[in-house]
């Protein structure tokens, strides 16, 4: 095992653990950042990016079970999904005649 290559001593190696575990987290917490601050902005490229990063971080991290990389990313892609939902529930229900599509075009210019 890696970790017992590069850290011998048993308490060292979970403290070295707890910090990846710390470091990853705020990486992933910093990219949830940015990905709340791209949605509001309808900076979608940036979203993309983002989405991909976190993809890239899951694949990567998954086999370790000590880290909850996979649960983070769900989490993050819910709350968008989420509120890719809501958004078309909105334009669902602005959109439901004609005469009421007209009157709310508003909300889509």
């Amino acid at each position: 095992h890696l970790m017992t290559e590069l850290v011998p001593d048993v308490l060292s190696k979970q403290q070295v653990q707890a910090k990846v575990h710390e470091l990853v987290r705020g990486h992933v917490k910093t990219i949830q950042g940015n990905i709340n601050n791209h949605w509001e902005k309808r900076q979608f490229k940036k979203l993309h990016e983002d989405f991909t990063r976190l993809a890239s971080i899951d694949s990567n991290l998954s086999s370790f079970s000590s880290m909850s990389v996979s649960k983070w990313v769900r989490t993050i892609r819910m709350n968008v999904e989420n509120e890719i939902d809501k958004l078309a529930a909105k334009a669902v229900a602005h959109l439901t005649g004609e005469k009421a599509a007209f009157a709310n075009i508003k909300d889509f210019a």
